[in-house]
């Protein structure tokens, strides 16, 4: 009984030990498919990329994560720089007339053109405008698309790939 109970003990060892070669094994021939494996995308325009599995998939779980917060840091600022624009460009109309009232009072006699000069002399000087050299709305909506792109066509391709795909590994 007790020689019953020690090979039954060892054998069961044995049988995890194996287990756990077995799937390292696989894992280790997984890796070098994924290493070798080429997968290509196609985008909408007919464009393509190539890419290994393993390209994909780190792009997939880290690089996009890089381009999400790109994604909305940049809306994020786009959007407080147009609204302090609004808002500094709504109120212009009335800091200049006070800015015309200051200057010529409410006097009779003076010439109109001379007011509407000064006035619009006044708005051009103090309206503000959006510098945008990297022409953030269209990039921000190229790298949502990107986003998209990635996030719609990333899973077919990996399962498409991991069905096709013949590993052989030694135990």
């Amino acid at each position: 009984a007790i020689e019953d109970y020690n090979q039954s003990m060892k054998s069961a060892l044995q049988k995890v030990e194996d287990l756990i070669k077995r799937r390292n094994a696989i894992k280790k021939a997984i890796t070098k498919s994924n290493a070798v494996t080429p997968v290509t995308l196609t985008r909408e325009n007919g464009t393509t990329i190539t890419m290994t599995v393993a390209e994909l998939i780190e792009y997939k779980n880290v690089g996009l994560t890089f381009v999400e917060k790109l994604v909305n840091t940049l809306a994020n600022q786009f959007k407080t720089a147009i609204s302090r624009v609004n808002n500094n460009n709504s109120a212009i109309e009335d800091l200049a007339d006070r800015y015309v009232t200051s200057l010529f009072g409410i006097k009779e006699g003076i010439d109109g053109t001379i007011v509407k000069t000064s006035r619009d002399a006044y708005i051009a000087a103090n309206t503000t405008d959006l510098l945008d050299p990297n022409n953030l709305k269209e990039k921000i909506e190229e790298l949502r698309n990107e986003l998209d792109f990635y996030n719609t066509k990333v899973d077919a391709a990996l399962s498409t790939s991991n069905a096709v795909t013949i590993i052989e590994f030694e135990c």
